[in-house]
């Protein structure tokens, strides 16, 4: 009863006595204090080790390492989709991306059909998974090239490159998860996202 002013108050001054809630449901018609009251809570992720544990009690036996990797440390998030579906999806993109590399998929074709499905946002996701993994792989490639330098030496220019444009695709997908909701042409972005991808990945392997 009241405005929950009180209950705010003390959940900032003692989280520890409840538990630390990571969150704070409060109803349409709060006031202007109590939302900015709740927009101040500091709720912490879990860790990785705390998600699975809690989603193998929830949800049984799955494969839910490959679920958070593609849609982060969202326990109940993860226990809501079809992870075996989802970790399929994920397969199917990875394969989707490799064969983009290779220059045997057909990309107008696929980012047409990825665009039309369903299942487009997880496809983003997906998709930005694979390219974060890239990421770390060339990050610790040229990590490693410096260290074997031994002295004063310039960067490869090729892995600086390398690490520029698979961040340029990343901040390309971020925006175009932005814009899914708008009258945005998603083929022709998801075209271009492979053809950058494509092209920064090719730059670790040459």
């Amino acid at each position: 009863k009241g405005n929950g002013m009180g209950v705010l108050r003390h959940l900032q001054a003692e989280p520890e006595r409840f538990g630390r809630p990571r969150a704070v449901v409060f109803s349409n018609y709060g006031h202007d204090p109590v939302r900015s009251r709740c927009q101040r809570l500091v709720a912490n992720a879990p860790a990785r080790a705390q998600c699975l544990s809690w989603l193998r009690e929830q949800g049984g036996e799955r494969d839910w390492e490959a679920v958070l990797e593609v849609i982060g440390a969202a326990p109940l998030d993860a226990l809501r989709v079809d992870a075996a579906a989802l970790v399929k999806l994920r397969e199917e993109t990875g394969r989707a991306l490799e064969q983009a590399v290779r220059g045997t998929l057909d990309i107008p074709r696929t980012s047409d059909g990825w665009a039309r499905s369903a299942d487009y946002a997880l496809r983003l996701a997906c998709l930005e998974n694979w390219l974060t993994v890239r990421l770390e792989r060339a990050a610790r490639a040229a990590g490693q090239s410096q260290q074997m330098g031994g002295s004063a030496h310039l960067p490869s220019g090729r892995s600086a490159l390398n690490m520029k444009t698979l961040v340029r695709t990343l901040e390309r997908l971020y925006e175009l998860r932005q814009l899914g909701s708008t009258s945005i042409n998603k083929a022709l972005a998801l075209e271009q996202l492979f053809w950058d991808g494509k092209a920064g990945v090719e730059l670790a392997v040459d």
